[in-house]
C-alpha cells in the first residue's frame, strides 16, 4: 500500500469515513477532526511508522499530501540516520 493510502486509511479509522471521502477531501478541516481525534490520527501515524511527529509539525498538517511529504520527509531522515549508525 502506498504512503498515501496508509495516511487515508488511517483517518478514515479516526473519523468513520469512506476511504475515497478521504483521499478526495480538499483539505483535513472538512472531515470534522476534533483536536482529539487528531491526535489520535498523530499517535497512529507515530506508532504505524515508528516516528515522532512534534507539536509543530502536526500544526501545520492541513491537507492529505502535507501529511505525505511529512512523513516521506521523516522516513528519508530516519533512513539516512539508520545508514550512518
Amino acid at each position: 500500500m502506498a504512503l498515501r493510502e496508509e495516511v487515508a486509511a488511517i483517518l478514515a479509522r479516526a473519523t468513520d469515513l469512506p476511504l475515497e471521502t478521504i483521499l478526495g477531501a480538499p483539505d483535513v478541516d472538512t472531515l470534522g477532526l476534533d483536536s482529539l481525534s487528531l491526535y489520535d490520527v498523530l499517535f497512529e501515524l507515530e506508532k504505524a511508522f515508528l516516528l515522532e511527529i512534534s507539536d509543530e509539525e502536526a500544526g501545520q498538517l492541513h491537507t492529505l499530501l502535507d501529511f505525505e511529504a511529512l512523513l516521506q520527509r521523516k522516513l528519508a531522515e530516519a533512513a539516512v540516520v539508520e545508514r550512518s549508525t
